[in-house]
């Protein structure tokens, strides 16, 4: 699991001071819908965009002639405010992060193309009273976020492909022989650039997630129903919850309500094979998890969103007391 949302560790002040919110509010949507968490490395690069223009409602003829002629990228308008990032943009926001994914590329080109599906951002709010009113996850998400450009999403005149299904191989080929011309001309120096300013983004980051590569752990499917159901009740103090499980009463209810403690099991059982290292130090939460280790980041958290160490919460949840009992 991982922290959405814009991040500018990687980019100096007078580069941030230069855009407005709506260039990295659509560049973080769009590497959103291309898997893409940084573009900082040439492969992270030539992969966003390649995903990109395959995914936009485009020929890539067309894209080629404002490509090369105008160095032109992103373009369009949201909310009639027009926008737009060149190649010379790309550079300058090459530090830019939509998360902090320990990968810079979320799966292969290949898995892209068989899962991309386009999901329509969900911006709903609607007054239910003289002082209340609702807001979609999607809307409140955005806000917490300072994606405010994305409220007008709806507006926006970039059309996207809903899938990818049946895309053809020229199509494919075009993408990734466009999106290298764009790497070959901003040049392997703008990317040593980056590499000798900011060496800790090289250093912390990984370029590549593969599916292969990844540790999932499910507690209902990968453990013993019995051994779960004793870490239940040494946990809760009863045997609720513990029954329900042996009695295979699991519905999504029932996950739904197991999924904090079920979360800290994951944790658990990362620190018995080793993906996790326990520590006092406070970042260990991020620093010191295996980057293919899946978990739950925020079912980790403290009440108020503070961030615990691992060692931390390795104790509050008394992990010794069951950790016998993980596969």
């Amino acid at each position: 699991m991982y922290n959405t949302g814009k991040r500018f560790y990687f980019l100096k002040k007078e580069i941030i001071a230069k855009y407005q919110d709506v260039h990295f509010d659509m560049l973080w949507y769009i590497m959103g819908l291309t898997n893409i968490h940084r573009i900082h490395t040439e492969d992270a690069m030539r992969e966003f965009l390649i995903r990109y223009f395959l995914i936009r409602d485009k020929p890539i003829e067309e894209y080629a002639i404002d490509v090369i002629n105008d160095e032109l990228i992103i373009d369009g308008y949201i909310s009639n405010q027009y926008f737009k990032i060149t190649m010379y943009d790309l550079v300058q926001l090459m530090g830019f992060e939509r998360s902090d994914f320990k990968y810079n590329i979320d799966g292969r080109l290949s898995d892209f193309i068989e899962e991309y599906q386009f999901k329509p951002i969900n911006i709903k709010t609607q007054q239910t009273g003289d002082k209340s009113f609702t807001i979609s996850s999607d809307a409140l998400a955005y806000a917490l976020m300072g994606l405010k450009t994305l409220f007008e999403i709806d507006s926006c005149s970039i059309p996207f492909l809903n899938t990818l299904e049946g895309v053809s191989r020229a199509r494919v080929a075009s993408a990734s022989k466009l999106a290298a011309y764009v790497v070959n001309k901003i040049g392997e120096a703008e990317f040593e650039r980056f590499r000798n300013e900011f060496p800790s983004a090289i250093s912390r980051y990984f370029n590549w997630s593969l599916k292969e590569n990844k540790v999932e752990f499910n507690v209902f499917e990968d453990m013993d129903r019995e051994n779960l159901a004793k870490i239940y009740e040494i946990h809760d103090g009863n045997s609720l919850s513990a029954n329900q499980l042996r009695n295979l009463e699991i519905d999504d209810d029932f996950k739904h309500d197991m999924n904090y403690l079920n979360s800290h099991i994951v944790f658990a059982y990362g620190v018995k094979k080793g993906y996790v290292k326990l520590s006092d130090n406070q970042l260990t939460l991020i620093n010191d998890i295996e980057p293919n280790f899946s978990y739950d980041y925020d079912e980790l958290l403290g009440p108020d969103g503070e961030m615990y160490s691992t060692q931390e919460i390795y104790d509050n949840f008394n992990m010794a007391a069951w950790m016998e009992y993980l596969p």
